[in-house]
């Protein structure tokens, strides 16, 4: 119930509208409407609602972020791994880098509303660990936003720079991070 108000008069009001949504096996943006009419003394006034309901975004790792082997002595390193493309890199004196172990970019790939822009994010710093051993390393991604494909998906990459102290103690270093995606 409105309320009365003379003919001359404004009235404000805010009008709720629930619509269902049947999971995500909507492959485009879906678009709903609803009419409604206001009376008044003065005749009636009609307007329109509407509400896009987009797929929920998903986020799926395609690989993971590999720095390799690198072999350091009395002078620290660092080795770096591009993100735009996985190439690998190093600066500092005493840097030898070892094959026979994979290198490359994370990537992830996300999935949405088809040619609907997405924000990316990644924490950074990260903490790699072996045993009681710890370094730390810088995440970059390759964009912070896109656009979705026609067909609702896009690939991004994760690189990073992992700062490898002097005389550091051997062993696998590894952790975690987390890649997330929002419609922008």
């Amino acid at each position: 119930t409105l309320g009365t108000w003379t003919a001359t008069g404004t009235k404000t009001f805010f009008l709720g509208l629930d619509y269902p949504i049947n999971g995500d096996n909507v492959s485009t943006a879906t678009t709903a409407s609803s009419g409604y009419t206001v009376t008044s003394s003065a005749g009636a006034k009609t307007g329109t609602a509407a509400a896009t309901i987009r797929r929920s975004i998903s986020v799926a790792k395609v690989t993971d972020l590999q720095f390799g082997a690198v072999s350091t002595g009395a002078a620290g390193v660092t080795v770096t791994i591009a993100a735009a493309d996985g190439a690998r890199t190093t600066s500092g004196v005493a840097a030898t880098l070892r094959s026979g172990l994979p290198t490359g970019r994370a990537t992830f790939t996300v999935t949405g509303t088809p040619s609907t822009a997405v924000a990316v994010s990644v924490a950074s710093p990260l903490t790699l660990t072996s045993g009681g051993n710890t370094m730390s390393t810088t995440l970059v991604r390759s964009a912070n936003t896109g656009t979705l494909s026609a067909g609702g998906t896009l690939t991004f990459g994760v690189g990073g720079a992992l700062t490898v102290p002097a005389n550091k103690a051997g062993g696998t270093y590894s952790g975690t991070f987390t890649f997330t995606a929002n419609y922008n």
